[in-house]
């Protein structure tokens, strides 16, 4: 490529963007005036490849002008086969533009840049997801590609500003304030996460490789309220674990309502501990939620509600004396009342011989 020129203006591109160009574009506007000096700025313009093999110009003559092209009439941004060369594989004009602002590696872009290649090497979209919307805003546009560029850029940005203060917000909070255990769940050692934060995306990261890969965990807000993630892929299970805390919330009130075994591992919400929402599907506790920020908060303490909770998901554990007997000991044990489904597997009688 020649020397590039004192300021870009223009950032060509073909008509009908999909979402790796405009996501391209995003990157030069956010990213790329150091490198392209006016680019931040630069107007957004469509062409087709026959107007382009047309006019004659190389892609230098077009950055000589002040013209980034984009996707579009082979150059440094354009990974489609040419005349001259096969196609750049497994990259496109996103991946591109990234390697050559030198911002591919950065964490806060992973995400974005691995779904864009993945939509646009590989066609993996589903009807609903950005790229397949960009699409039909297209199409409900023809005459107007501005429209979708612009909704998908709102999208882009929020996704960016999302991602950017998980590393620079919530790894710290994570860093600082988390207490990492290993809990056992049938066989196996998982991790479980215990934390004070406000952050939202606190258990997000928890779960994260950036995390502790974390199976479980449990936050409280400053407002007290606290809310348990389980990871089912995992093999976490919530439904004994709902039935604990929600019996003990009720006794911290001292009165107890719902003794019902059934209510108390069901769906939602059960009398006597409404403070509790236990979704199945998600495997998630709830003390209140984004959606629902007027829920009061728990008298569970933390601990007690981590401890319950590592109770409540290992369908092994036992009482010591119980384990080593192989029976229930009865109503001696702090246990008894729960009715765990391995406490009363205990307390049947063994099949008669013969």
């Amino acid at each position: 490529m020649s020397e590039l020129p004192v300021r870009f203006t223009e950032i060509l591109t073909h008509e009908r963007p999909h979402l790796d160009e405009i996501v391209a574009v995003w990157l030069l506007h956010k990213f790329g005036e150091r490198r392209f000096p006016g680019v931040a700025n630069a107007t957004v313009s469509f062409t087709s490849a026959r107007k382009l093999a047309d006019a004659g110009a190389k892609p230098e003559d077009y950055e000589a002008r002040g013209v980034l092209l984009l996707g579009i009439g082979g150059g440094r941004f354009d990974e489609h086969p040419t005349m001259e060369e096969g196609r750049k594989a497994d990259d496109c004009a996103t991946t591109l533009v990234a390697r050559e602002l030198g911002i591919s590696e950065d964490p806060s872009l992973a995400k974005i840049l691995r779904f864009v290649r993945a939509a646009d090497v590989q066609g993996n979209a589903s009807p609903f997801d950005i790229s397949y919307v960009v699409k039909l805003l297209h199409s409900r546009y023809p005459a107007d590609p501005h429209r979708a560029i612009e909704w998908a850029l709102v999208a882009i940005e929020a996704k960016y500003e999302e991602q950017l203060r998980f590393f620079t917000v919530v790894q710290p909070e994570f860093d600082a304030k988390a207490r990492v255990e290993e809990v056992t769940v049938g066989q196996r050692r998982l991790k479980m996460v215990t934390i004070d934060s406000d952050e939202d995306g606190i258990h997000k990261y928890a779960r994260s490789e950036y995390g502790a890969r974390a199976a479980v965990v449990i936050q409280r807000r400053s407002t007290g309220n606290v809310v348990v993630f389980g990871n089912k892929q995992a093999g976490v299970d919530l439904r004994e674990a709902a039935k604990l805390v929600r019996l003990a919330e009720q006794a911290a009130k001292g009165h107890v309502v719902t003794t019902d075994e059934v209510r108390l591992t069901a769906e939602g919400q059960v009398p006597g501990a409404a403070e509790w929402f236990y979704h199945q599907q998600g495997q998630m506790l709830l003390n209140g939620s984004l959606t629902q920020t007027d829920v009061p908060a728990t008298r569970l303490g933390l601990d007690q509600i981590a401890e319950l909770v590592k109770v409540g998901i290992d369908p092994t554990r036992l009482k010591p004396l119980c384990q080593s007997t192989g029976r229930c000991i009865g109503d001696v044990c702090d246990w008894h009342g729960w009715s765990l489904a391995r406490c009363v597997a205990l307390r049947r009688p063994a099949p008669a011989a013969g």
